[in-house]
């Protein structure tokens, strides 16, 4: 019974996360993108206890919308690596200090959903 209670006590700790705690994992990462397929744009990326919580989902992208990119997130899943871009500007909502952006990448070396144009930064290969 007290493991349950640690764990349930961890995710509750993992879901209250301020927007400034949850962008510690990125990495600077500055490049435009065009997206490819509609998916979620999130205030925040997967975090907490095995990267189980997902950040309030705010919109959704359009197909052939532009972003421009200043973090990069990744984390192992089961599929393979998975990458979070935190980008300053989803079609016409802005991100501030107060809430970031974010957007599902896809896994690395298989099909991606934003289409990355290099602006100065090291890109995987998959990627190019």
């Amino acid at each position: 019974m007290r493991v349950l209670t640690l764990i349930v006590a961890i995710l509750l700790i993992g879901s209250e996360l301020s927007a400034a705690d949850l962008d510690r994992g990125a990495v600077p990462f500055q490049a435009e993108g065009v997206i490819v397929t509609t998916s979620p744009v999130r205030d925040a990326p997967p975090h907490g206890l095995f990267n189980l919580f997902l950040g309030k989902e705010i919109e959704s992208t359009k197909q052939g919308s532009k972003v421009k990119i200043i973090g990069k997130k990744t984390y192992d899943g089961f599929s393979g690596t998975n990458t979070w871009y935190q980008v300053e500007s989803v079609n016409d909502l802005k991100a501030s200090k107060d809430r970031p952006l974010w957007i599902y990448g896809g896994i690395e070396g298989k099909k991606t959903q934003i289409k990355i144009n290099e602006k100065g930064s090291t890109l995987d290969p998959c990627y190019m």
